[in-house]
């Protein structure tokens, strides 16, 4: 018997936030896709940063599992997933679990935000930051009176290994961070996420 532990938990995480697919060949909302629904509801319509100019709330271009590349990253903004450890076994009578701590890192380099006449540059990004933390919250606080999958669920662990096994996962905090350096300043939203999986009784 082969436990799940950290590969298919930061892998549930990963088709969570990029694909948004659950098996059976249904879709549900992906970060981009949760960003578009952000920016109608705060009328922000100036695209995404597709054609790399820079806009309001561009969409994340990159995702990385295990590690932050921050300013060494091919496409900015990128989201990183962090694998942190996990507790010790618990519910040992319903089923084993264990939960698991990653941290998400959404780096935001200044030059890919557009100022306005009502933020200059450092506003501008510092706003971006936080409505990268509305909308992450917004899709892991997703129900099934929706009618899309839950996000508490990661969409039933995915189609990986970790499917129909993770039982709950939960944004537990956030911070804000500097990045870069005089020349290509930027600002981190580092997330705090708890994810608990179901592992196997061994026979």
């Amino acid at each position: 018997m082969t436990f799940l532990a950290a590969p298919a938990v930061v892998e549930a995480v990963r088709e969570f936030l990029e694909d948004g697919s659950y098996g059976s060949g249904s879709t549900a909302t992906t970060l981009n896709g949760e960003l578009v629904t952000t920016r109608s509801a705060l009328s922000i319509t100036d695209g995404d940063g597709t054609d790399g100019t820079p806009v309001i709330l561009p969409g994340i271009k990159e995702i990385h599992p295990w590690i932050s590349p921050g300013p060494h990253a091919n496409s900015f903004p990128h989201l990183a997933i962090e694998w942190r450890g996990h507790d010790g076994e618990n519910d040992p009578h319903s089923g084993r679990g264990f939960t698991h701590s990653l941290r998400l890192y959404t780096y935001v380099p200044i030059a890919v935000v557009a100022p306005t006449a009502a933020r200059d540059e450092a506003q501008a990004v510092a706003y971006a930051v936080a409505l990268y933390d509305l909308t992450l919250l917004t899709l892991f606080l997703r129900d099934s009176s929706t009618g899309i999958e839950q996000g508490k669920g990661l969409n039933s662990g995915g189609t990986g290994t970790a499917k129909d096994k993770i039982r709950r996962a939960v944004v537990t905090g956030s911070d804000v961070a500097v990045a870069g350096d005089s020349g290509t300043p930027a600002l981190v939203l580092i997330t705090d996420l708890s994810v608990t999986i179901s592992e196997p009784y061994r026979a």
